[in-house]
């Protein structure tokens, strides 16, 4: 388990994802696209799929 703390960005709020878990999601963050979604109180990070795929 990695315990993270909120970070300010403007009005919205962050976490920083470290480069461990972007390996093991398989995505590129400076080119892919993710899906946030909210299920019983945890938030889901979701690769999109592109088409080529």
């Amino acid at each position: 388990m990695i315990e993270k703390k909120f970070l300010r960005s403007g009005n919205s709020w962050c976490i920083i994802i470290p480069s461990s878990v972007i390996k093991i999601l398989g995505v590129n963050p400076e080119e892919d696209t993710v899906q946030l979604f909210l299920e019983n109180d945890k938030i889901i990070i979701k690769p999109v799929k592109s088409e080529d795929d």
